[in-house]
């Protein structure tokens, strides 16, 4: 296990770990039960939710994680080598792009952030608690939110992004880069552990926000473009008729298991011009950091079964065993 999962622990959303059991209802579900209340008056971009008891909007929040890391690790690990084509790396690229988009969601969410979508119905029912408790609200349009939990205060702020000319996965990643770049900051100023260990991951989150904000995408959204020049515009030769080297193609899919591998021994900014090399040891940093913190909160957990137990866990445990048994 990397030196940036101890550095990172104290910086989890406070109780996710103790979090256990099956879960089911994400954030979204949780607005719609109305178990909150509202004290001051929601404006047209955002609003704030107190809560007297916060299990319930923790267990939201370890929801919203068990979704996206287990789609990351499912998405990984169906990355496969044609025996017809074997230079065709279209989907090694567009599979390891998803892997981290869903890693990074959940990578968030643990530390208590979480980017999410909230439809008309979870802004009726924000308006309706609101006005049973005589409070105006300006609270008009659905949109994606940036969605705090203090955990000390037991409030949830919900801040909308505005969306501009930005696309969803574009918007997310520029919060995401935002976050990391933060958490940096504060692992350098943490009295907490070793102050070389700190220093070590602070450094590691700032090679991966320079690395999400190459040339020409100083918002962040790096990893989304280059997906974009490959998906949507047939672009970076990995359709046929291919225009690099067979050891070129044979290097991609090498690395395509360093998402297993120590999040720290992976390489962020190689010395390279092949910006597809760059694009893939950032995915599978993404997704290496996701597993670790994820095995980590596991084996942490104060009360019963983690969550992770009856989730991302339990995929791994069971590709595993397919695999030993292969």
């Amino acid at each position: 296990m990397s030196l940036l999962v101890p550095a990172i622990r104290p910086y989890w959303l406070p109780g996710i770990n103790s979090v256990s059991g099956v879960v089911e209802k994400g954030l979204s579900g949780w607005m719609c039960d109305q178990e909150f209340q509202i004290y001051e008056s929601p404006l047209e971009d955002r609003f704030t939710l107190e809560v007297s008891e916060p299990m319930q909007l923790l267990r939201s929040f370890a929801a919203d994680i068990n979704r996206p890391a287990l789609a990351s690790f499912e998405t990984i690990n169906q990355i496969s080598r044609s025996d017809l084509l074997p230079k065709s790396a279209v989907w090694l690229v567009i599979k390891s792009y998803y892997a981290s988009y869903f890693a990074a969601h959940a990578i968030m969410r643990m530390l208590g952030t979480s980017f999410t979508q909230l439809t008309r119905q979870e802004i009726d029912a924000v308006n309706k608690i609101a006005k049973l408790l005589g409070i105006d609200t300006k609270l008009v349009n659905k949109g994606y939110f940036l969605c705090h939990f203090d955990v000390g205060s037991k409030k949830l702020t919900c801040l909308r992004e505005a969306k501009g000319t930005s696309g969803n996965h574009e918007m997310f990643w520029f919060v995401f880069v935002k976050q990391m770049k933060k958490l940096s900051e504060d692992l350098l100023n943490s009295k907490i552990g070793s102050f070389a260990d700190n220093q070590f991951a602070s450094a590691k989150l700032t090679d991966l926000c320079d690395s999400l904000c190459r040339v020409p995408c100083s918002k962040g959204n790096w990893l989304s473009y280059i997906r974009n020049e490959v998906n949507y515009k047939q672009r970076m030769g990995v359709w046929f008729p291919y225009e690099e080297t067979k050891s070129y193609y044979n290097s991609l899919f090498s690395a395509g298991g360093s998402w297993e591998a120590d999040a720290g021994s992976i390489g962020l900014l190689p010395e390279d011009d092949h910006s597809l090399r760059a694009f893939q040891q950032t995915c599978n940093f993404i997704i290496s950091l996701c597993r670790e913190l994820v095995i980590d909160m596991e084996s942490r957990c104060s009360v019963g079964k983690s969550f992770h137990a009856f989730g991302s866990i339990r995929l791994m445990n069971h590709l595993k065993q397919r695999r030993d048994q292969a």
